[in-house]
């Protein structure tokens, strides 16, 4: 069977609006999931340029101290501890 000029208009039509909304959906979830990233990402990076001491402070400032997880160190007796920062958090775990 075969298709005339119009049957085969109308199949790459549909081919066409399926990809369409494809493309559609796919765009909305890339959009809807990391626009909440960027936005972070762009707040932070302005907030470290204009002031990078209270920068630095919130986002090292110590969630948890000698717990089990966070980046290690020895403090000044010479005892290995971790300390769970912002910082260790987000880079660490849940990148």
């Amino acid at each position: 069977m075969e298709l005339t000029c119009h049957s085969k208009n109308k199949v790459l039509l549909n081919i066409g609006i399926q990809m369409g909304l494809i493309m559609k959906k796919t765009f909305n979830f890339l959009t809807e999931y990391s626009l909440l990233l960027i936005i972070g990402a762009l707040i932070a990076l302005v907030w470290a340029n204009i002031n990078y001491e209270s920068y630095h402070h919130f986002v090292e400032y110590p969630i948890w101290d000698h717990g089990f997880i966070g980046h290690g160190h020895f403090d000044e007796d010479g005892h290995f501890h971790r300390t769970l920062t912002l910082h260790y958090l987000v880079n660490d775990l849940l990148m």
